[in-house]
């Protein structure tokens, strides 16, 4: 990129407020769910995931599917600890990659709010609290 004339103040900004906004909802947690998606569990996914649990492929009743939802989402287990070490492993790569490109704020340099939410207690408390807002709106 040195080769390039050097990028306006304006091209600076739109660039760090893409690699802001990547961070704060693309790369922001770790699924207990499905691997390799840096992102939290949201509601729609354990909604998702109920019906299929529920379906005639599984044939779970409402208490055994919460049950296996819960273990799944608020408990550690080897694929969570697997989704930190792809996290983990994405994050050194940007880390490395983005800390020669001088015009990025340091937020975005050092990826920040990708490694601030990185870990597993944070995905756990994180899926604790949408699991339990879930059970309140499938309880309605």
């Amino acid at each position: 990129y040195r080769d390039f004339k050097k990028p306006t103040a304006y091209e600076k900004m739109v660039a760090n407020l893409a690699f802001y906004q990547q961070q704060k909802y693309f790369l922001n947690g770790l699924s207990a769910i499905m691997p390799d998606k840096h992102r939290p569990d949201s509601l729609p996914i354990l909604g998702f995931m109920y019906k299929v649990l529920q379906s005639p492929v599984f044939g779970m009743e409402k208490a055994e599917a919460l049950q296996w939802m819960e273990q799944c989402l608020c408990q550690e287990h080897a694929g969570l600890e697997l989704n930190r070490k792809f996290n983990q492993s994405m994050l050194s790569e940007f880390q490395r990659t983005y800390s020669k490109l001088e015009y990025l704020w340091p937020v975005n340099r050092e990826m920040r709010l990708m490694e601030k939410n990185g870990s597993i207690e944070r995905a756990l408390e994180l899926n604790r609290r949408t699991f339990s807002e879930f059970q309140q709106l499938i309880s309605q």
